[in-house]
């Protein structure tokens, strides 16, 4: 994701959602290209469980 055009987490800190201007898809291991203005929303333990590295 590149970009920080907003961002939200509700006050028990479970549902979140991010967008930016734009992001780029990641499959094995390298980028595979670009989409624009893109928003991500997800649960804490679902986004958290999921990833596999953070760099």
């Amino acid at each position: 994701m590149v970009g920080d055009r907003s961002w939200s987490i509700d006050m028990q800190r479970y549902n979140f959602q991010f967008t930016g201007q734009r992001a780029y898809r990641i499959r094995g291991g390298k980028l595979a290209g670009q989409v624009k203005d893109v928003a991500y929303q997800a649960t804490t333990t679902d986004f958290r469980g999921s990833m596999e590295a953070v760099g």
